[in-house]
């Protein structure tokens, strides 16, 4: 080995030994810990988000520790596979603990398991797996994170609303009770399909890792029998069963020759649901009929949005809240037909620019007949904007923001389907549009670093100061490019740059950061800064972590931990030993965790300002739970409701309140909050847009006028769905 390699792994060690020097006082900590009630118990000894797993008691009860490879053994070039493999079963053990603590009832430790720490060994994990070829394992395990996150909050709402039902009853509260009950069945089928959801990722994650899940598994499957069993006593209690018979007088359909459907809407016992209006689901579409004195119906259906392949399509009864019914489905047999809707463009802009609403409104049509339901999509140069659903009288529109990849000058704006596989579909309608180039800033300051290297921050905005992220933003030397970064949600944008040798011996160098993008209708900026540089002694580069081979990244991430694992022994034996002296070894009583959540907190005047100025800078998350605070904040103060609790206890107070019309809107706002802060996908920006304005409807309802200046009409979206 050369005089160089050496350093390099003396240098490996020195990090090892430096981080076990670190991490030697948290070595005890946990051991007693444990014993006062850590959810992990003695199974792990944790810092710094590494842990040594034990597993495999005995019959005796005496635990066995597991194996682990010695990095001593790996071949010269690395072996980072059994680092990978130690990191996964950190965050296989957090999961499997999150499913016990939730199981036993407690869902706010189940949701910490899975918060800051988990997601520090999720970004170590990443990091090694990534250079392991093993992307798809961290991207399953954010995956099962995200779904346990969901289920446990649903799982919870669950339960504090089964509380409120039982007082309901208590208090001989009928109605109250029912509405109550309604509400459990929602809850109880999204949990359950939520848990299907994460028992797949448990399978996904034990295929691609080899890992344990099964634990996991059955605690959540115990949990959803449980609501399960809880569910059917309430709705035994509640509701009456209802039976569906449906008949189609043909078996094929299409928009212009639709299909008439007949049947009967009866009880389990056979009883009629008769002289009701009453709601029925077919495919994607609600119908209102009403039943006779036998429970007879019939209604005219129209297939828009179903597949134009499907061989069939389902028919829902739908109870209204109030209603002392359970729903029920019948399915009948269709060919559709395919057909083309002729689309008209009533308001087109005529030009647009960044960030700025591009209204378009038209109406979609067959032969005259308005087609409801339809979904449309708008773009502009072919970048989709959004999509929209046509209402009862076939009519659209959209209100989306010009992002900014689309580039400056005269483009084509469409409107055309979403889908050309659905039972209707439609040419798209053509518009000219001038998209007008938006002047930027751009701001740098820079320094260099201890190790040689340079620093750099900024900011990219609009004139007006407005934040623009996702843009690339591009660092030379003497016209040399020697970097590139990337903008935040924020506008901003910071990095380390590496410069070469030849530029490096210099004095002093003048950066400059470039922001030229053809592809977008944002003009070019440029900032620059002057930078002394300091002399560079090139063999402190052998401390760095970047430069250590990944033999020598697995012996350094071994090390401490190993540290750490013996001291920790070596403090129970000594403890044990105490007890056989005679003395009483007095563990280390940890504090309790702080088992609050964090509360939205109440904004300013402007709080439905900021959720818009997150949509213009493409933070759809970020906007809904904006909206949510502001509408929170708001809807409190009209109605005297406390602004403390979580998200679903703020929903169950208002309902005291008189709330009446607004109440299923704040359902709905409550629900879009959640999906955003906890859910396990990104928000559409046409959902964003439109959650925006339905937390504003929340407010201009009780004052007719928005607290940043109005407000555009929200449609209503069906999800009487998941009322079933």
């Amino acid at each position: 080995m050369s005089h160089e390699r050496s350093s390099r792994v003396e240098a490996a060690l020195l990090v090892a030994l430096l981080v076990g020097s670190v991490l030697l006082p948290a070595a005890v900590a946990p051991a007693s810990g444990a014993d006062a009630g850590d959810p992990a118990g003695p199974h792990a000894v944790e810092s710094g988000g590494l842990a040594l797993q034990q597993s495999g008691a005995n019959a005796s009860g005496n635990e066995t520790p597991t194996r682990h490879a010695n990095p001593d053994e790996a071949n010269e070039d690395g072996d980072l596979g059994a680092v990978e493999s130690h990191l996964a079963s950190q965050l296989a053990r957090r999961l499997g603990d999150s499913a016990v603590q939730l199981e036993e009832g407690e869902a706010d430790r189940a949701r910490q398991l899975l918060g800051d720490d988990f997601a520090d060994a999720m970004s170590k994990y990443a990091e090694v797996a990534d250079e392991n070829g093993n992307e798809e394992s961290a991207e399953r395990f954010r995956k099962a994170q995200k779904n346990q996150e969901e289920y446990a909050s649903t799982v919870q709402e669950y339960r504090e609303t089964y509380k409120e039902y039982q007082k309901a009853k208590e208090n001989g509260n009928d109605q109250r009770a029912r509405e109550l009950a309604r509400e459990l069945n929602r809850l109880a089928k999204k949990s359950n399909r939520t848990a299907n959801e994460l028992n797949e990722s448990f399978g996904e994650l034990e295929r691609s890792t080899g890992g344990d899940f099964s634990q996991a598994a059955d605690s959540v499957n115990d949990v959803q029998s449980n609501i399960s069993a809880q569910q059917e006593e309430v709705n035994e209690a509640e509701f009456v069963r209802t039976e569906l018979e449906v008949e189609a007088d043909d078996d094929s359909a299409s928009f212009s020759n639709p299909l008439s459907l007949s049947g009967r809407l009866t009880t389990e016992e056979g009883d009629p649901v008769a002289d009701e209006e009453v709601t029925f689901r077919v495919g994607e579409q609600n119908y209102t009929a009403t039943t006779d004195e036998d429970g007879d119906f019939s209604l005219s259906y129209r297939p828009t949005a179903i597949p134009k392949n499907a061989s069939n399509v389902t028919v829902a009864y739908v109870p209204k809240g109030n209603e002392p019914y359970l729903g029920s489905n019948a399915t009948v047999d269709l060919a559709v037909e395919q057909e083309n809707a002729t689309i008209e463009l009533d308001d087109v802009p005529e030009g647009a620019a960044f960030g700025e609403r591009v209204n378009v409104s038209g109406t979609a049509t067959i032969d005259g007949e308005p087609v409801r339901s339809a979904p449309v999509t708008l773009a502009v140069d072919g970048r989709r904007l959004g999509t929209v659903v046509t209402d009862g009288e076939g009519r659209f529109a959209f209100e989306a923001r010009l992002p900014a990849n689309v580039p400056a000058g005269e483009r084509s704006l469409t409107v055309g389907s979403a889908n050309d596989s659905l039972a209707v579909v439609a040419e798209p309608a053509e518009a000219n549009v001038t998209v007008e180039p938006t002047p930027t800033n751009l701001t740098l300051s820079a320094s260099q670093a201890d190790d040689g290297e340079l620093a750099v921050d900024g900011r990219l905005t609009l004139a007006n100061g407005t934040p623009v992220d996702g843009q690339t933003v591009e660092l030379r030397v003497d016209g040399r490019t020697v970097g590139m970064v990337q903008t935040a949600a924020n506008g901003t944008y910071q990095g380390t740059i590496t410069l070469p040798s030849d530029i490096r011996e210099r004095d002093r160098i003048t950066l400059v950061a470039v922001y030229a993008d053809r592809g977008t209708n944002l003009a070019d900026s440029r900032a620059s800064t002057g930078i002394p540089l300091a002399a560079f002694d090139p063999t402190e580069e052998l401390l760095s972590w970047d430069s250590l081979s990944r033999a020598e990244k697995a012996l350094a991430l071994f090390v401490p931990p190993a540290i750490i694992a013996l001291l920790a022994w070596a403090y129970r034996r000594w403890r044990e030993g105490g007890s056989a002296d005679g003395s009483e070894a007095t563990p280390e009583v940890a504090p309790d965790a702080d088992d609050g959540e964090d509360h939205p907190t109440p904004t300013g005047p402007s709080g439905f300002s900021i959720a818009r100025e997150r949509l213009l800078e493409g933070d759809a998350d970020g906007a809904v739970e904006a909206a949510y605070v502001a509408a929170r904040r708001r809807v409190a103060a009209d109605f005297d409701v406390s602004p403390n609790g979580t998200h679903w206890e703020f929903f169950r107070a208002c309902r005291t309140r008189g709330l009446d019309d607004r109440l299923d809107s704040l359902r709905r706002l409550t629900e879009r909050y959640e999906l955003a802060a906890y859910g396990r996908e990104d928000t559409a920006m046409d959902r964003a847009r439109e959650t925006v304005e339905l937390a504003a409807s929340l407010v201009t309802r009780g004052d007719h006028a928005s607290t940043d200046g109005g407000r555009t009409p929200t449609p209503e979206f069906d999800e009487s769905s998941e009322e079933r």
